[in-house]
Order: structure tokens, then C-alpha cells, then sequence
């Protein structure tokens, strides 16, 4: 990540580094480790220049208590920075990277910061992840009138919403707050979702798609890649944004831990969509030359005709002119669940339709997924007799009527 910044800037003394959100501190100490290096020849003196760096150069703040105790450890070798066995010993037993507490501001169960369900807030000095760099706990009071030149971290990804059984997103919001700050260059890590947008990510997609102060994207679309062992779906990406770059970016897809490609264009090419693969730009100028008029209009792929896909319905029998509802099915090319034409008694009719695929076996009345999937698009409850599986099309197709 650090490799994005410009080469010139490690053997600047003048600038102050922040990571407001630490975790283990390695940024901070990959950081000291390169500008001990760099300012060899600034100031010859070792103690000295390492001096200067602790002091004056690196920031920082953890995002609880525990990580402050580990990223003070990584970074001054000491929990405690002004005890013996700190590399620099400060006043303050938290050096420049301090944990500083925050609080929620609850409206109506929510916080109304960073969406965090009201329970979170347990008392008894334990952690209520309120992040004190997006609620305006940090930088601190202390801390006016300084500015940061350089911003670099991994904030938090997600937190818990709607009793634990769906994470919304949070990273967006340190993205912003940082910018807010004006720094020459910030770089930062995060899910590559807001891609896609959703869940909140719309507005940010929009704001990121259309900033050209973002001058380097890298985006690691494989699992794993850049956090063994971590499943983050969709992938991660980091990404350069500097306060003086104003034009197109430079973006890069690194796969295994090599670049395997790089096109310098204009985010915006996609019309509001972050276009992930550089090759298909090429391809969307070929086809906008031509003039034909976008499908867009005609596309929805979260509600198509305001009809979601979980829809559970009221009714155990359809009305006379209900919807037929197609859905595709997951094991092959395509299948129908539909009401069958003139059938009174809310009979139901199963389509298959397959070129040689296999078929999820099942029908809307048993407990499979796919069964769910047929349900749900009927209206239908789960207390529908079960009736018997429809087999493998064979590769010609079927049309059944259940009983």
C-alpha cells in the first residue's frame, strides 16, 4: 500500500503522519522503519533522526484500548511510552497513539454517527466501539491547529445492525472524514462493495466514482488475497488520494500479489458504475459509438417491477389475476414456477426448460431452496401439503401439472 505514495515524500521531515485507526500499528511502524532510511542523510545521527521521527512525524490513534496497548508495543516496542524499554520515552504512557474513549449518539435505538444498535452500549467500562475519529473524539482538542500531511490505515469494515443477523457498512465513513481533513495524500484500504454500491454505498460510490483527486486504485478481486485466511467477498482495494492530482486515475487489478493490469481512466466512464475490469472500457466505447439507446431503463436488478424475489405474500391461493412470477432457478439455464392458466382451484404448474443441464429436484412444496425460491414468488405459505419432486428434465424440457 505504501508503494502507492510518491517517492519524494519519505525523505520530507517536515510532514506528520497519522493512522487513526490502529489495530497492531504495523503501518505505523513499516512507516518509521522506511523514513529511519530515508532521512539517513537529512540528519547522519541515528538516536537523533529517530528521535525527530517518534516525536514530531508519527501519529496515531487505536480503536480500543486492547489495540492501543498492541500498537504501542509494535511501534515503540513498549506498551508504555514513557517507560524504560520504549524506543522514545514520552511524557504521557501513550505516546503520540493514544486510545481516545467516545460515545454514541443514540436517536431512536441508533446511533445516528455510524448506525450502531443502542445495546452496544454495555456501561461497566467495557468497549462500546464508538470510533472516537468519526465521532468527533479525535484528533483531539489538544490537537487544534495541526494538520496531517499524510493519512494511512485500514479502518473498520462493518458493524453489527438489526440484533446481529445483518453487518452494515462503516468504512465509508473514516473515507470521508479523512478527506475532510484535507491531508497532501491519503491511502486506505477497504471492502471493494461500494463498487457495487447498496446497503448506504450509493452516495459514496457516486462521491468516489466522480473525485479526481483519486490518482492510484489497486484492486484485489480475489478472496483472500490480501488477508490470508480472512473472507472479505468481493475482494479488497486500496486506493491514493492526493489533495494536488486532479485528473484520471490510475487503475490497477493485482491478482496473487502481481499486477496483471493497469489503464490510467477516467473513473467516470462508467456512468456512475465503477467499471472493475480495464478491458471492458475498450469494449463500452465501441458499443457507445455506435448510438444505440441504453437498456438501463429496462433492467432492475434488485426489484424488477418493484417485485422482490423474497416476497412471502398473504394469500395460500393466488387471486384470478395474479402475476406470473419466473424465477431462474440456480441448478441450470433456467426454470418457471408459474400459476397454471385456468386452473381454479390454484393448481400449480412446474416449467422446466434445460438444454441438457441437471435441475434442483424439487417443487413448492418441499423444504429446498429452490422450493423456498418458488414459494415466495407465489405468495405462498409454508404450509403447503407436500407433493411429490419433479425429476430431471432429461434435456428436453417438461411442463407437469401437481395435483
Amino acid at each position: 500500500m505504501l508503494d502507492v505514495l510518491p517517492e519524494g515524500i519519505w525523505s520530507n521531515p517536515e510532514l506528520r503522519w497519522l493512522d487513526p485507526f490502529c489495530k497492531s500499528g504495523v503501518f505505523l511502524r513499516e512507516i518509521a522503519s522506511r523514513l529511519l532510511d530515508s532521512l539517513a542523510e537529512w540528519e547522519p545521527d541515528h538516536v537523533k533522526r529517530r528521535e525527530h521521527i517518534y516525536r514530531n512525524m508519527l501519529f496515531g490513534c487505536s480503536i480500543t484500548e486492547m489495540t492501543g496497548h498492541i500498537a504501542r508495543r509494535s511501534l515503540y516496542y513498549s506498551r508504555d511510552a514513557s517507560g524504560t524499554h520504549s524506543v522514545v520515552k514520552f511524557d504521557s504512557d501513550q505516546g503520540n497513539l493514544p486510545f481516545v474513549p467516545a460515545e454514541h449518539r443514540f436517536v431512536k435505538g441508533r446511533c445516528d454517527v455510524c448506525g450502531a444498535p443502542e445495546d452496544l452500549e454495555r456501561g461497566g467500562g467495557r468497549e462500546n466501539y464508538a470510533y472516537a475519529f468519526i465521532h468527533d473524539a479525535f484528533p483531539t482538542k489538544e490537537m487544534d491547529g495541526m494538520s496531517f500531511d499524510v493519512i494511512v490505515g485500514n479502518p473498520p469494515y462493518q458493524i453489527d445492525s438489526e440484533g446481529n443477523t445483518r453487518t452494515m457498512p462503516i468504512y465509508q465513513k473514516f473515507v470521508e472524514q479523512a478527506i475532510r481533513l484535507n491531508p497532501r495524500h491519503l491511502v486506505m484500504i477497504t471492502p471493494s462493495r461500494w463498487f457495487a454500491g447498496g446497503l448506504g454505498l450509493d452516495h459514496f460510490r457516486a462521491t468516489m466514482v466522480a473525485d479526481r483527486h483519486i490518482a492510484k486504485m489497486v484492486d484485489n478481486p480475489k478472496l483472500f488475497d490480501c488477508f490470508p485466511g480472512v473472507e472479505i467477498k468481493g475482494g479488497v482495494s486500496y486506493f491514493l488520494w492526493s489533495r494536488d492530482h486532479d485528473g484520471d486515475c490510475e487503475f490497477s487489478t493485482r491478482i496473487d500479489g502481481e499486477i496483471t493490469s493497469t489503464l490510467v481512466r477516467d473513473l467516470r466512464d462508467g456512468e456512475g458504475v465503477l467499471l472493475r475490469q480495464n478491458e471492458a472500457i475498450p469494449v463500452l466505447k465501441k458499443i457507445r459509438a455506435k448510438g444505440d439507446p441504453s437498456v438501463a431503463h429496462r433492467i432492475s436488478s434488485q426489484a424488477p417491477f418493484e417485485l422482490r424475489s423474497n416476497f412471502t405474500g398473504s394469500k395460500k391461493k393466488p387471486d384470478a389475476d395474479a402475476v406470473k412470477l419466473y424465477i431462474r432457478g440456480r441448478g441450470g439455464l433456467g426454470s418457471a414456477l408459474r400459476t397454471a392458466e385456468g386452473a381454479g382451484d390454484g393448481g400449480l404448474v412446474q416449467g422446466l426448460h434445460s438444454e441438457g443441464g441437471r435441475w434442483p429436484r424439487s417443487h413448492p412444496g418441499d423444504g429446498s431452496r429452490h422450493a423456498r425460491r418458488g414459494r415466495s414468488a407465489l405468495g405462498l405459505h409454508d404450509d403447503l401439503p407436500r407433493r411429490r419432486k419433479l425429476g430431471n428434465a432429461g434435456g428436453r424440457g417438461e411442463l407437469r401439472r401437481l395435483p
